[in-house]
């Protein structure tokens, strides 16, 4: 679509904002889900390429210049993660949690297991076994 190199960022923003209102428009108009999708893909591109844009810009000016300032308030931010990607990386966390606290609830069963079983040696009367050690976690 368009590569940064050379264009002017004036040029890749003013192709973002276009893409921004492609995509605008065609859920106002209640396009269908693929042409909605390939005018967002434009639209990422089209951030892309103003972001790698504006970075070249502010390469070439003093950090503290009130251009460079400018520039960098204009840097796109990065696209928010979608309700499914958030869902697939909150489940991904909640195996490993689940891992965890699994791993955790067997050392205290093995654990409790082992009072159990010297408290059993006890009231007998036989010496107490000697208890192994405890698992470590993974």
């Amino acid at each position: 679509f368009l590569v940064a190199m050379g264009i002017k960022w004036e040029e890749c923003e003013a192709a973002a904002a276009a893409a921004g209102e492609k995509v605008a428009s065609l859920k106002k108009e209640g396009a269908e889900k693929e042409l909605i999708d390939g005018a967002v893909a434009v639209l990422v591109e089209a951030k892309a390429a103003l972001k790698v844009a504006l970075e070249e810009a502010m390469a070439a000016l003093p950090l503290e210049s009130d251009e460079y300032k400018a520039l960098q308030a204009k840097v796109p931010a990065p696209p928010k993660q979608s309700k499914k990607e958030k869902k697939a990386e909150k489940a991904s966390s909640t195996t490993a949690d689940a891992d965890k606290e699994a791993a955790q609830k067997a050392a205290l069963d093995a654990k409790m297991a082992a009072r159990e079983k010297k408290k059993a040696a006890a009231a007998k009367g036989a010496p107490p076994a000697k208890a192994p050690p405890p698992a470590a976690p993974p």
